[in-house]
């Protein structure tokens, strides 16, 4: 993360939520999902894997900054 933030929740499955204290999102909280959680909630809403979760990543503008890293997976409604 760029931005100054505080960790205000952090999960034993890898999931955490950060409020923002600097930048565009400063006041917001955001979650950032692990795979088992994000995966859990499609298909407990009704959806099933097309194309399972994987990590996604794309080199910051400065490479510096490192990578921005992403969950990526397709899901359709289930039958």
């Amino acid at each position: 993360m760029q931005h100054a933030h505080e960790v205000i929740e952090r999960d034993p499955d890898g999931s955490y939520s950060v409020r923002y204290l600097e930048g565009p999102k400063a006041g917001m909280t955001v979650h950032f999902w692990a795979a088992r959680e994000l995966d859990g909630a499609m298909t407990a809403a009704g959806f099933a894997p097309v194309l399972a979760l994987r990590p996604q990543a794309t080199w910051r503008d400065r490479r510096a900054s490192g990578l921005w890293l992403q969950w990526e997976g397709i899901y359709g409604r289930a039958a």
